[in-house]
């Protein structure tokens, strides 16, 4: 284990030398490791004024990988530097939660701050229902059917028994993976580390609570679980999860101050809160701490942040066995693993995210007859302008055209996220 943290170590620092020195450094440290032993990440977190600048400076520049794939051919010819090159001590996933209006933004800006990571904030909606000239598609419901709206956040506090509800957990999740898929490319592609609020494990807290006050469907809870299942294996859970905690009372206190829509919601009373607090400390923390640091502080009145990062610089992520189940996600043999861990997260986002669209005929909250759906789309096509994108309507464009047409790159087509929407549930 020392001699291949060391020689991570070497990796990093001969960075600035010749691309060919290093990939033979690098193939020498794995092909000398034994094969019973695993590659672990560094040991520990330290603030950025702690990382030596040295082997900061000597670090490979990040790979442009929004714009850029990371293929095999990159990986065999050695056309980039080996991912592991990139590793600091900081090269981690770290998520925030905690009870509604605790402060978990502005933890999340700071620790990431301190830390020198990058931050990504919860989901925003509202570019799924306004397209790229502007278009709000929500401005369509008072012509749609119930089941057929465009159902958002402010909606759901409004009037939580409507039958949106469904569609809005199950995108949720959906885009929850999405921003956690862009936090592991960022990761792999970098080595830059990324403090996120939340993520796609602990939404199922949000689903429970849900269901457990009626809002949400059985039936829709059951396919939840199902696609939860079907998806979420295919991730790395985070290196460390930080649950800020506040009582239920002073959960409401905060959210009543912030007069704003969730101040006068429908959904968030004491009673759900109290929920939503059980869900939290029965089904989420449990099961993630089977594999992963899990840290909670009492929130109630703020801490001290320096008291959290001293914390998190006492973790030894080297004291984990082989073959346990904490940090297993993160413990792979030679460099090989990490690269292919790379491509999958840079280039196949779209795949693992299909994962999630199982059928949903028998999913009454999730399923929209034929009827409805063409009395939709009709709407749609009528009141939207310039319902094509920009070179894609036929009335004025080729079909020959059209057939070759490109997506922006890669990412842009892997990040088509109005489809999400548009086809969120599926007619006869």
């Amino acid at each position: 284990m020392a001699s291949l943290r060391l020689g991570l170590k070497v990796c990093v620092s001969n960075a600035s030398f010749a691309f060919k020195t290093q990939t033979q450094t690098a193939s020498k440290l794995f092909l000398n490791a034994s094969n019973n032993a695993t590659l672990l990440q560094m040991r520990t977190i330290a603030r950025k004024d702690h990382l030596d600048p040295e082997v900061v400076a000597a670090k490979p520049k990040p790979w442009p990988y929004e714009t850029k794939k990371y293929s095999v051919f990159h990986e065999i010819l050695r056309l980039d530097y080996p991912t592991t090159s990139r590793f600091d001590e900081n090269t981690k996933i770290i998520t925030i939660d905690g009870p509604v209006a605790v402060g978990k933004e502005k933890f999340a800006k700071q620790l990431a701050d301190l830390l020198g990571m990058k931050f990504i904030p919860e989901p925003d909606l509202d570019d799924l229902f306004i397209d790229d000239r502007g278009f709000d598609y929500r401005c369509l419901n008072r012509l749609l059917p119930e089941s057929a709206q465009f159902f958002d956040v402010k909606m759901l506090h409004i009037n939580p028994y409507h039958i949106g509800i469904n569609t809005l957990a199950w995108i949720y999740i959906i885009r929850r993976s999405y921003d956690y898929l862009d936090a592991l490319a960022h990761l792999y592609n970098t080595g830059q580390g990324v403090v996120i609020l939340r993520n796609p494990w602990s939404d199922l807290v949000f689903a429970e609570s849900l269901a457990k006050h009626g809002f949400l469907y059985k039936d829709t809870l059951d396919f939840y679980h199902r696609v939860r299942k079907n998806t979420l294996w295919e991730y790395q859970r985070p290196h460390v999860c930080i649950y800020l905690d506040i009582s239920p009372e002073l959960s409401l206190q905060k959210i009543r101050a912030k007069n704003n829509f969730e101040s006068k919601s429908k959904v968030f009373n004491l009673e759900f809160l109290r929920t939503f607090e059980e869900q939290y400390k029965t089904l989420y923390l449990p099961e993630i701490s089977r594999h992963a640091e899990l840290l909670v502080y009492d929130w109630s009145n703020e801490g001290d942040m320096d008291l959290v990062i001293e914390d998190l610089e006492k973790i030894d992520f080297d004291k984990y066995e082989m073959f346990g189940e904490k940090m297993e996600d993160w413990r792979w043999f030679p460099e090989e693993h990490w690269d292919e861990f790379r491509r999958k997260y840079t280039n196949t986002k779209g795949k693992l995210i299909a994962h999630f669209f199982l059928p949903t005929y028998d999913v009454e909250g999730l399923y929209m007859t034929t009827d409805v759906a063409k009395i939709r789309r009709e709407i749609i096509e009528t009141y939207v302008p310039n319902y094509y994108d920009e070179g894609f309507d036929p009335s004025v464009e080729s079909w020959w055209k059209l057939l070759f047409k490109g997506d922006g790159n890669y990412r842009e087509k892997q990040n088509n996220r109005w489809n999400i929407v548009k086809n969120v549930r599926f007619d006869d």
